[in-house]
Parts: C-alpha cells; structure tokens; sequence
C-alpha cells in the first residue's frame, strides 16, 4: 500500500471516530429531548386536563421537540459533505503537535504532479505524517474526552429518566404512555366516560353488609345511584349513592345480605361494569352499637347508641362497641387503618364486646374469627371522628383597651371566658414595667365549670406605688377541665401625670420631634412589638413553621427599627442641651 493511501485510510478512521462522537452527543440530545416531551405533555395535561384534544396538542409538540433534536444534533453533522483539506484542519486545530504537516501533506497529495515540488519529497512527507498520525488515530485523542462526556451526561440522562419513569408520581408514566404509546396503553390513560366501583365482585357472609363506592373518571355528575337484583329477582332497584366527602365519589351501604346479588353504579346515563355479590354462609356481624364514655370533665353522660358504629367524639372518649353476629365465632377484633387492632371477647349472649380510646381520625372494621379459624374480614369501615378539645376563648370585656390611668386609680378589669365543655378557672395575670408576673385568682375555686364564665377584678394602683411613665401589661387567662389553657390579649395601663402641664414642660424643655418620633409615639410602637410578640408565643404552637418564621422576622424588623429611632431621638435631645436642663433625663440615659 502506498503512503499516499495510508494517509488515506487514516484520515478515513479518524472520520469514523468523528461520525461516532456525534452519534453519542446526537444520543444526549435525543435523550434530553425526549424528557423535555414528557414534561412539556405534563404540564399541557395538568393545566388544560386528559382529553383527546390535549393528548394531540401534547404528542405534537413532543414529537416536534424530538424531531428537532435528532435533525440538529444527528442528520445534519452527518449529511455535510467536508472535503480532505477542510477535515484536516480540523484534525490540525486539534492535534498541534502535527505542525500543518498533515495539511501540507493533503495540499500535496491534492495537487497536480506537475504543480507538486517533487515526488521524493512528497513521499517523505506523506510518510511523517502517517507516522505522526498512527498514535492519535490508535489512542482515539481527538474524539475521547468529548466522546466520554457525552458517555457520562448519557448515562446520568438514562438514570434519571429510569428514576423518574419508575419512582417519580403516576403523572409523569401517564404521560410517557399518552406519549409514545398513543394506541396502546396511551388510550387507556386518556380517560375516557367511567365509573371505577370497589369491592367489585365479593363474597360476604350471610347477613353482612357492605360498601359500595363509585369513582368517577373523564366526567363529573351530580349524583349516582346504586342499581342492584338478587338472583330471586327480575326488576332492578335503584338507590341513591351518598357523597363520599373523604375518598371522593359516591357510597351506599347495603344491609342483610342474604341473597346473591348483582349491582353497579349509574351516574348521568355513563353505567359501571356489573359485578356480583356472593353469600357464604360463614359468620357475620348483624347489628353493631357502641356506648361513648366521654371525659369526666366534659360533664356528659354515657352515650348510647343502638345502630351504628360511627364514632364523632372528643379526644379521649372511651367507645365501648357491641356487635351482634349471624353465627358462633371464636372471636374477633376491632382492625384500624393504621393496623392497630383491639380484641373482641365473647360475652355469655354470645355478642362481641371490646373498647377502644379515640385518639385520631380514622376508620375501622370488626372481623371475626370463625369456629374453623378462618379469619372473616369485615365489609363495612366505620368512620372515627377525633373532635379537637379546644382550649377556652377569653376576652377582656372592660376596658377592652389601652387605658391611661393616674397612680392613685382603681381600675376594674372584667373578663369573660367560654368553652366548649366548660371553663374551670380564670386568672388576670399583670406586669408592671416588665417585671415578675403577678397572677390573680378571679374565680371561686369551689365553683363548678360552666360553659360560660364572667369575672372581675380591681386593681388598686395606689398600692402599687407607681410613677408617671410606669406600664402595667395584663390580659386574662382560662383553663378547661382538660388543662387546655386559652389566653386573651394583651392590654396597657399607662400611668400619666395629673396635669396636662407636664406635657407643656416636657415640650418647653426641648425633649422629642413631633410626629412619629415623639417619646408617645415610641412608647405606642412599643407596646404594639410587645402586644405581637405576645400573641406570636400564644399562637405559635396553631402556627407553620414558615408563618412563625416570617412573623418572627417582622417582628426583629419592627424592634430593630424602634431601637434606631430612640437611639436618634436620645442623640437629638442631647445635641439640644436637654441633659443640662433635665437631670432626670441623664439619668435615664
């Protein structure tokens, strides 16, 4: 072979190694594309819905995005045509150490024999530049490192596409089969008119009940009904499906099942498949009823109740349940949907007795245990409504404000608190500027909870010995036979002067700016940071963690800014000469 070929051939390799180091950048972009279509499709389905409609506006822009991608990144590199010399400069621009030999070499080799310098020369060169050439081609130094980026940003594009397809929420697999399998699994995900039904086809033991829920999908109504025959029967019977507020849809119960029985769901004229109902003649429950023993510091009495087994109670109700079953059994228990169960014991009637606490918001289920051992699972899930025992609302009903008062008043302060079960107690708890909080009993402590409570106290100020300027924080506090404690808002008492003359003297001697930096209007944006950051700490346990957050923020803003303030009106009255005027004012400073 001559040298003239050889070069040749090695400029051939080297374009191969280019054509695969685009087929493996053009496979990144592809893959990229390809999930970008998938979430272009999900966000034109979750904004605009599944209809046939979305679902072709979805698959057009996806495969325009791919489409693009694959002429961009793949055919278009592929179908330029690039001569020797252009294809050796770029082999050049990359591989310095050739020296524009491999350049010279094609020029060479390009040109008319007559035109060339002579062919001993050429040879020579030819043969270098072969030389030269060998270890990139065989070390692949050109394309490599591209090439492995482009291996790498592939596998990492591949590994969350798999991560995503399989772990990520059923919207994002809806919408990859919406997309690239639009005759296949994509029709059943573009929902058409259906009403999904759970059990579906059951075997339930005679005399049970259970219940039927209907879901709807690709379509709303505003009601449903039951449509149901034994196998005695010849005319249907239709029932109206209650709204199931908790799982959405429709639910009916059907009681005393005796009878194999056929039913499914209508709704708006769209008909569920028809599913079947078959009786065994393993043991059932016949009637549940439950006995509520609420909290001795609700004041309520035992709760019966016949028929039943939904529960709605205050925390910490005690529900004794009753169940009356079809046949024998050996035992049975109370299953939650949390899987905590309570055993069921056999009384001498032969009914099942248990108790349970209400602590959460839930469901349960009675099975039994039959006289063979065979578990038989309850068909029905009763309802727990857990009630929340909130804690007593107390107001400050006199004065109900921000009160000025001189040091020798007797201010009345009245309060009235309510609660759901009764309140126990009241307290007015006071701070004089800020120091030991002093609590004060308003209520007889032999007097029993009342739904309803008022109080009142009289503070005496000239005990307490107050000055001019003083500040008493006070609000009121109740408490339910629970311990829940609930508290009013907070309040001031601002001691003022006797005369207004104090004021006139306060202005002669040149103290404080008018407006919103005067001493009174730093006092009001005092106590309004102390009154929020009152009610941050009595609410903040109601509160999320992000509102606590800002309402913190705002509340080191306000505080902050105070503090600038006062410390511009102190330098202010000092630039005036108040110190030399008022000795009390040096003092405090």
């Amino acid at each position: 072979m001559t040298p003239a070929n050889q070069l040749l051939d090695s400029l051939s390799a080297l374009r191969q190694q280019w054509r695969q180091r685009v087929i493996l950048e053009a496979a990144v972009w592809i893959a990229g594309s390809i999930i970008g279509a998938v979430i272009l499709t999900l966000l034109i389905t979750t904004a605009a819905g599944i209809t046939p409609s979305t679902a072709l506006v979805a698959r057009v822009i996806g495969y325009t995005l791919i489409v693009a991608a694959i002429g961009w990144s793949l055919a278009y590199p592929l179908m330029r045509r690039t001569s020797n010399e252009r294809f050796a400069l770029y082999v050049e621009e990359r591989a310095p150490e050739l020296r524009q030999a491999l350049l010279s070499a094609v020029h060479e080799l390009n040109a008319p024999e007559a035109e060339r310098a002579s062919p001993s020369l050429t040879a020579r060169l030819v043969d270098r530049t072969v030389a030269a050439l060998r270890p990139i081609q065989k070390e692949r130094r050109i394309e490599r490192p591209r090439m492995t980026r482009a291996l790498q940003t592939l596998g990492a594009v591949a590994l969350v596409a798999v991560l995503g397809y399989s772990f990520g929420p059923e919207s994002v697999r809806r919408s990859a089969k919406l997309l690239f399998a639009p005759w296949g699994e994509a029709e059943a995900a573009t929902p058409v008119m259906a009403v999904r039904v759970k059990p579906g086809n059951i075997a339930l033991p005679r005399g049970a009940a259970v219940d039927i829920h209907g879901t709807l999908s690709g379509f709303l109504a505003d009601g449903a009904e039951l449509v149901f025959r034994t196998d005695t029967a010849s005319e249907w019977t239709r029932l109206p499906m209650g709204r199931d507020s908790a799982a959405g849809g429709f639910t009916a119960r059907l009681y005393d099942m005796t009878r194999a029985t056929e039913y499914y769901i209508d709704a708006n004229g769209v008909r569920s498949l028809t599913f079947k109902i078959t009786v065994t003649d393993m043991p059932a429950m016949r009637k549940l009823a439950v006995d509520l023993h609420y909290p001795a510091y609700t004041g309520l009495d035992v709760e019966h109740i016949d028929e039943g087994g939904d529960v709605a109670a205050v925390v910490g109700t005690v529900v004794t349940v009753h169940a009356t079953i079809t046949k024998p059994v050996q035992s049975g228990s109370l299953r939650f949907d949390d899987g905590t169960t309570v055993p069921l014991l056999v009384d001498k009637d032969g009914r099942l007795r248990g108790a349970f606490n209400v602590k959460r918001t839930g469901y349960y289920r009675v099975d039994l245990v039959a006289p063979d051992g065979s578990t038989v699972p309850g068909s029905v899930q009763y309802s727990v409504d857990a009630l929340e025992d909130h804690a007593p609302r107390v107001t400050i009903q006199e004065p109900g404000r921000d009160t000025k008062v001189n040091t020798i008043d007797e201010q009345t302060i009245a309060l009235s608190a309510s609660d759901d079960y009764g309140v126990s107690n009241m307290e007015l708890r006071y701070r004089v500027n800020g120091g030991a909080e002093q609590r004060v009993a308003v209520t007889d402590s032999t007097v029993h909870s009342q739904k309803e409570m008022r109080a009142a106290h009289t503070l005496f100020l000239e005990e307490m010995k107050l000055k001019v300027g003083d500040l008493i924080a006070y609000y009121g506090v109740a408490k339910d036979g629970a311990g829940h404690e609930g508290k009013s808002d907070v309040y001031f008492l601002e001691v003022r002067p006797f005369s207004k003359n104090y004021r006139q003297a306060e202005q002669g001697g040149g103290g404080g700016g008018g407006g919103g930096d005067s001493p009174d209007a730093l006092a009001v944006r005092q106590r309004e940071i102390v009154a929020g950051t009152f009610n941050w700490l009595r609410d903040s346990v109601k509160t999320n963690e992000r509102q606590r957050k800002e309402d913190m923020a705002t509340l080191n803003i306000a505080e902050g800014r105070l503090r600038e303030d006062v410390a511009a009106l102190v330098q202010k009255m000092q630039a005036r000469g108040v110190t030399k005027l008022d000795t009390t004012f040096r003092a405090i400073i």
